[in-house]
Formats: structure tokens, C-alpha cells, sequence
């Protein structure tokens, strides 16, 4: 049953912001809902879903796949954790990581969740983790199809302009950029934000990454 919980909830979360993610029916619910009524039926769907997802997990017994080596423990908490924590804070503060991967936001969520399941060999943690991972994944490349198919220059520049991975050419602002600067700030918060995550990591949720460091 909750296994159920969790794979069914993830994939009704996911086809629930794939669907409004789809342009033609976005603008269809827009004609006939107003913009208070989208977003409350859209948060009270997704709130369902995803806790319904989320109790599957807390629910779960532990059933155990693997037991991570140190080695991948430290590799995920000192080299994934802190790209991906940069990428989610800095989507938040400048459209010019966008600079360094087209989706940040979408791509931080990827990283942190595919590195999450590297270490905990739980199925329940397998199944939440790596179906949320999916989602991002997939919500990537159905963004990238509808700018593709919707023709519109601005659309056609930002495809051409970004990529999935860093490009150094593509930190320095051109003529014809639609995209800002990097800037420090989004970066600089990022990490701070790490540094806090990895320091309480272990007073939060029981487990610190810092004890694998220490253990090494």
C-alpha cells in the first residue's frame, strides 16, 4: 500500500505540472478560470499528490538494497549536493544561471535527488527520491519541446543561447544575449545555503555527511 502511495502519488504530481506545463492547455484553463482559481485548484492538487507521496515514504518499512561506500557518501555530499544546492538557490535570484543550464531550478532538484538515492540503497527512499528526479528530468525536456514547437524568436533564442551543461562561451554576455549575467550573488547564497545544509544536516534529519568526512 505504500508503495502504491508513493508511486502513484509521484506520478500524478508529475502529470499534474506536465499538463500546465503544456502551453495550448495553459492558455485553454486560463480562458475559463481566473488567475485565483488556477492557482488555488493547482496548489491544492499538487499539496494532495505530493503528501500523499510523502506519507507513502514516512509510512514505509525499510527494506534495503545496497549500503553506500564512503567514498560515494563524501563524493555525494562534497561535490553533487553543493552544485545542486548553487543551481535550485540561484534559480531563485538570477535568470542568468541559466548561463551555466538551461533549467537550474529543475536541474538542482535532478542532481539532489539522483545523488540522495547513490546513498540511501532504502526502497522507499529509491522510489521517492529517483521518481522525483524523474519528474525533473522529464519536465525538462517537455519544456524544451514546447519552446521548440511554439516557433516564437524569443523561444528559439533562449534554445540556442542555453544548454544542459556549462559552457564557458556562454558566460560572457554577447550582442543578441537575452540572458543576464551570472552575477556572484545567486552563487555566493548558494553556497552559503550549502553550508548551512551540510552543517545541520545531521541535527535535522539524523544523519550528518560530516561523520563520513571525519570516518574517512
Amino acid at each position: 500500500m505504500t508503495t502504491s502511495l508513493i508511486i502513484g502519488g509521484l506520478v500524478l504530481f508529475s502529470l499534474l505540472h506536465l499538463v500546465t506545463a503544456t502551453r495550448s492547455i495553459r492558455s485553454a484553463a486560463a480562458e475559463h478560470l481566473s488567475e485565483l482559481q488556477y492557482k488555488s485548484l493547482f496548489s491544492l492538487l499538487s499539496l494532495v499528490t505530493f503528501g500523499g507521496a510523502i506519507y507513502g515514504y514516512i509510512e514505509s518499512s525499510y527494506v534495503e538494497f545496497w549500503v553506500p561506500e564512503s567514498a560515494v557518501v563524501l563524493f555525494q555530499s562534497f561535490v553533487l549536493m553543493p552544485i545542486a544546492i548553487i543551481l535550485l538557490v540561484s534559480s531563485y535570484i538570477s535568470r542568468g544561471t541559466q548561463r551555466l543550464t538551461r533549467h537550474p531550478m529543475l536541474m538542482g532538484v535532478a542532481i539532489a535527488c539522483f545523488s540522495h538515492v547513490l546513498v540511501n540503497g532504502d526502497l522507499a527512499f529509491i522510489l521517492f527520491f529517483g521518481g522525483l528526479g524523474t519528474y525533473a528530468v522529464l519536465a525538462m525536456i517537455w519544456s524544451d519541446y514546447q519552446c521548440r514547437i511554439s516557433k516564437g524568436p524569443k523561444d528559439q533564442l533562449f534554445l540556442e543561447q542555453t544548454g544542459y551543461f556549462p559552457s564557458f562561451g556562454r558566460l560572457y554576455p554577447e550582442e543578441g544575449d537575452i540572458l543576464p549575467r551570472v552575477g556572484t550573488l545567486g552563487p555566493v547564497i548558494g553556497a552559503v545555503s550549502y553550508g548551512l545544509a551540510i552543517t545541520y544536516h545531521g541535527q535535522l534529519l539524523g544523519v550528518s555527511p560530516l561523520s563520513s568526512l571525519l570516518a574517512s
